[in-house]
């Protein structure tokens, strides 16, 4: 039993221990969590530990307000390697799992053929050993400026780390590659998080009239280093991935070694103004002007308005002798978003090794293109205006929401190909094209019975959603056709396309036209350009 000889019956556990306590005027709470899990595959296992810590503190009469929360987390695993399992499941249920006479093998019953390999060896010469390590704190100082009745300054400062080592080794018995007598890979990642938000908040009643505003500044800078060694040939198994200089790949010049470090800035400056009277008419509106270093040197701002209304008609002197009706309230907004989440350094040119050359009596590194600058390179901009009404009827029996909404994403974010010359690299990332999103969602609940300590809820979802590709290729890159949703399979094809006009998630694919005499599919021999539309709904076989 091929699956036996690899899994176990998997034991976890897990403590926590809270402490706690505190004043009308300080209070802390401090946790602490383990947490060991085996997996059903032998050698899986995942140890988790995790402290945190938060501690409150009034000062000055209640001028000044401390806030500061502690983490640390520890995550220690052997990843579960599943092609195992896939070996497990496909092998010859008659063979031993060892050959003593296979000393080449280590010892294990071995079937020389393409990707056929014992499980158990697998299991058995191969460790891999990762340390994840998250650790932040955060701290938010918040100054009641006490003679202005409801303004406050409230500072918060955050700083998160994050670490990741894995040491991985494979033994020179491990299955299909005997003769490489030891393999080892180091790889690690270093990455830091530090944020700083200064707000200014008033929030004050006058009669019926409300009134919330805020004021804040953003301020974020995320730095990663990352690095990578592999080495081969090694004399012993003993020392695994914690020797890696001992491997003699690395005097032949074949081991391989990398390292990366890359940063990102994002500020931002923002405000907003919330204003009701009577809390019946409710308007809100703010103003965004957010940076980000990853933009080109051209558009790296952009300003995000946003407003919103409301009306609560259940509020109005002419719904008062309409009992049943608890809540009614009619909204409408718009408001603009931006985005900005893609790797750092696209709108910059940079450059990658291309090998080596000889001249002048000595060995040179070359290097070649590996993006082309993109100077104005800008935020993709998502506008968005929404309608919608909320209700609350038979004293909260039968609540809900309808919502409607229009969405029209611009400047979208895209790698598109380009020719080499004029661009020194073959790709360009860029703002070109426009998507429009427009829906409806529908929330009722309810609940049909109740009696005594007995009652039935019940909610009801209804959505619909429909979008379009408006727009996706400008003069330059005209009558390019762009291909996505790769299948990895024997037929190895892309079974969608990004067109104009056309819904983003429409398959393509090959017409059925009946089955061979061989008992195999036949399909029209037509090319990939003519492939029918299969709609949305019909996944491509």
């Amino acid at each position: 039993d091929w699956f036996k000889e690899v899994t176990r019956t998997p034991i976890s556990h897990k403590h926590s221990l809270a402490i706690a306590g505190g004043s009308e005027k300080f209070s802390h709470r401090t946790v602490l969590n383990i947490e060991q899990n085996q997996g059903i595959l032998r050698n899986n296992d995942a140890n988790k530990y995790m402290l945190k810590s938060n501690i409150r503190q009034e000062v000055l009469n209640g001028w000044l307000n401390f806030d500061v929360n502690l983490l640390y987390a520890k995550r220690k695993y052997t990843g579960a390697r599943y092609g195992i399992f896939r070996q497990a499941f496909l092998h010859n249920p008659t063979e031993p799992v060892y050959d003593p006479n296979a000393t080449e093998f280590g010892g294990y019953y071995t079937v020389q053929s393409m990707d056929y390999y014992n499980p158990v060896a697998m299991l058995n010469e191969r460790s891999s050993d990762t340390d994840v390590d998250r650790f932040g704190v955060n701290g938010r100082v918040t100054l009641n400026i006490l003679p202005v009745k409801g303004l406050k300054w409230d500072n918060f400062v955050s700083y998160g780390g994050y670490r990741y080592d894995n040491y991985d080794y494979k033994t020179k018995y491990y299955p299909g590659e005997t003769g490489m007598n030891g393999q080892a890979e180091i790889s690690n990642n270093f990455s830091d998080d530090l944020q700083y938000e200064s707000t200014l908040q008033y929030n004050n009643k006058f009669g019926k009239h409300g009134v919330q505003a805020i004021a804040g500044y953003t301020w974020q800078q995320q730095t990663s280093r990352s690095s990578y060694e592999y080495n081969y040939d090694f004399d012993t198994d003993y020392f695994k991935a914690y020797n890696m200089g001992a491997g003699n790949a690395l005097k032949a010049g074949t081991a391989e070694m990398s390292s990366n470090k890359e940063s990102n800035r994002y500020i931002a400056f923002f405000g907003r103004v919330m204003y009701n009277y009577d809390d019946k008419y409710l308007v809100s509106a703010s103003i965004r002007r957010d940076g980000s270093s990853r933009f080109g040197k051209n558009n790296k701002w952009g300003w995000f308005p946003a407003v919103s209304l409301g009306w609560r008609i259940s509020r109005e002197n002419f719904m008062k002798d309409i009992k049943w009706i608890d809540e009614l309230k009619l909204r409408a907004g718009y408001g603009e978003t931006g985005n900005q989440d893609f790797a750092n350094y696209k709108s910059m040119f940079l450059v990658q090794p291309a090998g080596s050359f000889y001249y002048n009596g000595k060995w040179s590194n070359a290097y070649a293109p590996a993006s082309n600058a993109n100077p104005d390179l800008a935020w993709e901009k998502k506008a968005e205006f929404n309608v919608g009404v909320d209700f609350s009827f038979f004293h909260g029996r039968l609540t809900g929401a309808i919502d409607y909404y229009y969405r029209n994403t611009t400047n979208l974010l895209y790698n598109y190909t380009v020719p080499v010359p004029p661009y020194d690299y073959g790709e360009l990332f860029t703002n070109v094209g426009a998507i429009t999103n427009s829906g409806i969602e529908v929330m009722v609940s309810g609940t049909p019975v109740e009696v005594g300590d007995f009652s039935w809820n019940s909610t009801l979802t209804f959505s619909h959603n429909e979008n379009k590709l408006t727009k996706f290729t400008n003069e330059e890159f005209k009558g390019q056709e762009y291909r996505v949703g790769w299948l990895n399979t024997p037929l190895g094809v892309y079974c969608q396309k990004l067109i104009e006009g056309e819904s983003i998630g429409t398959f393509y694919g090959p017409e059925y036209a009946g089955i061979k005499s061989s008992g195999s599919i036949k399909v029209k021999q037509a090319a990939e350009s003519e492939w029918i539309n299969l709609g949305r709904a019909y996944p491509v076989a």
